[in-house]
């Protein structure tokens, strides 16, 4: 397909949907045939026996990236660390004592620091731990109303203790 030809300009229309995210979900199937269509003008030449791809993406000797641990499983150590402690904490002493409590699940690429961020050597376990906090009051797992600094388990968040406490007994 060259620029002058006709099916060129719906071409163009349909991937600035696709790139400005306008493309419904109902249009994929518009843009597939379009593919079908295009795909093989444009590359007519290549086989699939004569596509050089390799037959594994990745190397064998270069692993696939760990996938970090997800907010979702810092609950229960957040849980157990502010039960530990009477029910209410300071953030700062709640990340010593995950940590602790986290000890075999955190991963490698948990304690790898991400340069993007405002702050010198922040860990990505540490945004995951903040991220976690936050949700957890919006789960109302812990206390919305909480003095700034502190972090404070609610009734709903004593139940899911006592709750995931017992399914792992």
């Amino acid at each position: 397909m060259r620029p002058s030809d006709p099916g060129i300009d719906s071409t163009v229309v349909v991937m600035e949907q696709l790139v400005c995210n306008k493309l419904k979900v109902e249009d994929w199937e518009q843009l597939e045939a379009l593919a079908a269509e295009i795909i093989p003008e444009v590359l007519p030449d290549i086989e699939p026996e004569n596509n050089n791809l390799p037959e594994q993406p990745y190397s064998p000797d270069c692993p696939r990236r760990e996938k970090p641990t997800t907010a979702k499983d810092y609950y229960f150590p957040i849980l157990k660390a502010l039960d530990e402690v009477g029910g209410s904490a300071k953030k700062k002493d709640l990340l010593v004592r995950v940590e602790q409590l986290m000890k075999g699940v955190l991963k490698e690429v948990d304690r790898q620091s991400q340069p993007y961020t405002n702050r010198n050597n922040n860990l990505r376990w540490h945004n995951r731990f903040s991220a976690a906090g936050e949700q957890m009051v919006k789960d109302v797992l812990l206390r919305n109303d909480s003095q700034i600094g502190f972090w404070e388990i609610s009734d709903a968040g004593c139940q899911f203790l006592v709750q995931r406490t017992a399914d792992v007994s």
